[in-house]
This record gives C-alpha cells, structure tokens and sequence, in this order.
C-alpha cells in the first residue's frame, strides 16, 4: 500500500490522492508500437509501448523498449526495464532501465538514475547487460542515495565494485553502514555514516 511508504515522500510529491485509488481488479495492457494518451490506471499495468502520461497502479512493469513519458506510482511493485521519463515511486521499485528519481521502502538498482534514491533499503548491482534500446551503459545514481534510517533498520548495500553514484550517501536518522566492494570504501562519500567494506567475490 502507499501508506507503507514513507509519508514525507508522498507529500513531496503531492500524491496524497493516491494513497486510496479506487482500483476495480482491472488490467491495462499498452502493446509494442502503441501510444496511451491519458494516464494509465489499473490494478496491473504492462507496458510495451508508451503511457504520455502518468501511470497509477498496484503493480506495473515496464518491459524493454516500453516508455512512460510521465511518472509511475504503484501501491505495491514497480519493474522498470525500458524509460521512465520522471519518477518512480512505490513500496518495492526496481529499475535496469532508466528513469529520473526513485522513492520507496526498498529500492533495486542496476540501470541509470538520473536523480535521487529516497528508501529504506536500497541495493545497488552490476548494470544488466541484456537490456537493449535505454541507452543505459551502467548501474549509475547521478545524485545522491538517501536512506531512511530513523527507525535504525535501513540499510544500503553495492554489489559490484563497477556501480558508479555521483552524489553522496545520506543517512537520515541514526548513523548508517553503506556496504560495499572493499576497493570502494575509500571514495565513497557519505553524511552520517561509514563504509563497512564487503570481500565480494564475483
């Protein structure tokens, strides 16, 4: 549900009439080759062609070579494997594409992100390599990624000493551990926090 996300985030986002949509068990499928010009609003929504617009649902994938122009928030999972044009936001969002900002409880990474990360737990990979036609190149952040660790639980790991983020790593709340590739653990930047280096063998 929406309302297992961090309620700052849906007020900065002035998504606060999201938080109940009326959903009726419905499905909105946007095939290959396919343009949907209102905003997308279903129980699931699948895309492989482009939503212009914005996408609100309880679940959506975004499959390669699909396109939201707008922004995608699910009450419960969001898989981005093609281009998100803003943001993404839910309570399970992973991303291998690319997409502007992404906000929720947990939060996969192995695509690019233009933006932020804004979660409690957050994972960053190796980029996927067979995703075709997102222009992506790398697992990248280019701004910061900022954990919620109020309650002491969050929690932010890299997996792949190749995983780039531009910015810094932000702990809100009590001081956290970004684990990490040991070959990392000197250059990332980090606000209330340290590094706790990983032998990850790969």
């Amino acid at each position: 549900m929406l309302n297992s996300v961090n309620s700052n985030v849906f007020r900065s986002a002035n998504v606060q009439n999201l938080r109940n949509p009326a959903f009726g068990g419905s499905n909105l499928s946007i095939p290959k080759g396919t343009s949907w010009d209102l905003d997308a609003i279903a129980d699931e929504v699948l895309i492989r062609g482009v939503a212009a617009k914005n996408v609100e649902a309880k679940d959506a994938m975004i499959f390669e070579g699909g396109q939201v122009e707008g922004s995608v928030y699910a009450e419960d999972a969001v898989h981005n494997f093609g281009v998100i044009g803003e943001d993404m936001i839910a309570g399970y969002a992973e991303n291998r594409g690319r997409v502007k900002n992404v906000t929720g409880n947990t939060v996969i990474n192995s695509g690019e992100i233009d933006g932020d990360i804004d979660a409690s737990k957050i994972e960053l990979r190796e980029v996927s390599n067979r995703i075709k036609g997102t222009g992506v190149k790398e697992s990248k952040v280019a701004g910061d990624v900022i954990i919620d660790n109020i309650d002491g639980k969050g929690s932010v790991r890299i997996t792949n000493k190749d995983v780039k983020v531009d910015g810094s790593f932000i702990f809100k709340g009590k001081k956290g551990v970004v684990e990490c590739p040991k070959e990392m653990a000197d250059s990332l930047r980090i606000v209330n926090g340290k590094a706790k280096p990983l032998n990850i063998i790969i």
